[in-house]
């Protein structure tokens, strides 16, 4: 059987992930039926590419609260294999939307997308997978 699956990457304290967050879900929530989703919270600010975080530093701990009291004690476990995950595909910024085929996978976008961009290429996908992960692995 056919594995085709859509895989969002992003940061949660990536405001550009935060601005697509309803275009994603509003994808999802259209083609959830057609095509499989997958979630995978990247690393923007970890290792190498740690920054001061200044006048945040409140605010963030708050989302980080916020976070754990959501997701359990593991929620930093989780997201440390979550990191891994994004390195693996060579993801470096966000939100990243990747295409899975099988065990072949594939950027689709990198940045921000709004929906109507997010409609047009899942119905492609759905439509025609083998000559979009041609396109992508040609890029």
């Amino acid at each position: 059987m056919e594995t085709q699956r859509l895989i969002y990457i992003f940061d949660p304290f990536c405001s550009w992930c935060y601005a697509m967050s309803p275009e994603i879900m509003r994808t999802y929530d259209a083609f959830s039926g057609q095509i499989n989703f997958g979630f995978i919270t990247g690393g923007m600010m970890i290792g190498d590419q740690g920054r001061a975080i200044g006048d945040k530093k409140e605010y963030l701990k708050t989302v980080r609260e916020n976070i754990e009291a959501l997701f359990g004690k593991n929620a930093q476990e989780n997201a440390a294999i979550d990191y891994q995950k994004a390195r693996k595909f060579g993801i470096t910024g966000f939100p990243t939307l990747l295409y899975q085929q099988n065990d072949r996978y594939g950027i689709v976008s990198a940045g921000y997308r709004d929906y109507y961009f997010l409609e047009k290429i899942t119905t492609r996908l759905i439509n025609n997978p083998a000559e979009i992960l041609k396109e992508l692995q040609n890029e």
